[in-house]
């Protein structure tokens, strides 16, 4: 399943939602909670790229797909998030969730990144480390028992971490290695939408998108943040849920101690359990 483009999927489910007949909801509803707090699981599809060119030359490195390195294409993604309603309309949230990937391969060609070449039939060890975190605060322009509407603004700070370690053998015994490490922390600002519709007692659908692109100074970054769940309340504090969810960042830098680009895309479903107040 691909979603082309998310921001017109998340407004498709909000409007067909305020069109179809409003039903009652009841105390099981997230909408009538002041907190709540989410524990799951994302297994997505995963496609990582980056460059990493000559911090003095500028020579550009090499295109690295990390998947093709012997990094898992896919994998589950355990995530945090906790929200919480305050003065009225207003809301917040906090969400967190990471990556750990580790692949070897022989190398087929010269593989060029920061200040250093790894040459060809050389073994390379590649980790690959992300923490991703998302901060908000939104505002409801729309709130009614059974429906929710807002905006909101917020910061999606990611971490990198790329370890590339090589070896090169002759007669089965080590002659030489080679290590680089890249590690950055990126906080970027995003804008947003988010809905919440109970369709019927029990369930109710939610659905966020979060965008930002800007080119400014040594930067160009750009980043889709989209999901749609669909929860079922057993209790009125608890919830299950199922969802899909689509990430799209990419960062390209010319900045004298880095220079080059990393990008991912994370695409895939998403189960949960939530527990409000």
């Amino acid at each position: 399943m691909t979603i082309r483009n998310p921001l017109t999927l998340t407004a498709a489910i909000l409007l067909s939602s305020g069109a179809t007949s409003a039903l009652a909801a009841d105390d099981a509803s997230s909408l009538n909670q002041s907190a709540w707090f989410r524990l799951g699981g994302f297994h997505p599809s995963i496609n990582s790229r980056a460059q990493v060119d000559h911090p003095s030359s500028g020579a550009a490195g090499t295109d690295i797909d990390f998947e093709e390195l012997g990094l898992s294409s896919k994998k589950t993604l355990p995530f945090l998030l906790a929200g919480a309603r305050f003065a009225g309309p207003w809301r917040a949230e906090f969400e967190y969730f990471q990556l750990r990937r580790d692949g070897s391969v022989t190398l087929g060609q010269l593989l060029n990144f920061d200040d250093t070449t790894f040459p060809v039939q050389a073994t390379l060890n590649t980790r690959f480390r992300s923490d991703i975190y998302r901060a908000s605060v939104g505002y409801s322009f729309v709130k009614t028992p059974e429906l929710e509407l807002g905006a909101v603004v917020g910061a999606h700070v990611t971490t990198f971490d790329i370890h590339l370690d090589a070896s090169v053998s002759a007669g089965g015994a080590p002659i030489a290695a080679q290590s680089e490490q890249q590690k950055r922390t990126v906080p970027l600002p995003t804008l947003g939408l988010y809905g919440a519709y109970a369709f019927a007692p029990h369930w109710e659908t939610t659905a966020r998108a979060d965008i930002f692109s800007l080119k400014r100074g040594n930067y160009d970054g750009r980043l889709i943040n989209a999901q749609v769940n669909v929860i079922y309340r057993t209790t009125g504090n608890v919830g299950v849920g199922l969802g899909y969810r689509y990430d799209d960042y990419r960062l390209i830098a010319t900045k004298n101690d880095f220079r080059g680009r990393v990008e991912y895309k994370f695409n895939g479903p998403q189960a949960f359990v939530e527990v409000g107040f």
